[in-house]
């Protein structure tokens, strides 16, 4: 989440090039007094904040794989690591929690991606 005001007066003249739409939606109001009182503060507009909690949502999970389905994550076999950006506490837990096993593929798979990088890296 980007949290820097410098950052959302920049995205802000950004969006007035683009199309934008109405949406309205219920929340429970005691949340919604809380947040519109922290943004106050920061002095966020709640559209320029909704638009970027959106705009990071769909960064974070919008290339999720599609052939991976519920049914896939309640068998215990069944290994779907963080997605590369996420935050480094994010892959700290899945590394501290995948099996011995689980770790070790994971282990090959980072060498094999490493030794691509450096492939590549020479071949430009």
């Amino acid at each position: 989440m980007i949290n820097n005001n410098n950052s959302f007066k920049a995205l802000k003249l950004e969006r007035k090039k683009e199309r934008n739409k109405t949406v309205s939606n219920r929340v429970v109001e005691e949340t919604y007094e809380k947040l519109l009182e922290i943004l106050r503060k920061e002095k966020i507009a709640v559209g320029d904040w909704l638009q970027d909690q959106i705009e990071e949502y769909n960064k974070i999970h919008g290339d999720g794989n599609p052939t991976f389905t519920l049914d896939h994550f309640n068998d215990e076999s069944f290994l779907a690591t963080p997605a590369y950006h996420r935050p480094l506490q994010v892959w700290k837990s899945f590394l501290t929690k995948c099996s011995d096993t689980e770790y070790k593929e994971w282990v090959t798979q980072l060498e094999n991606l490493l030794n691509l990088e450096r492939k590549v890296t020479r071949q430009r």
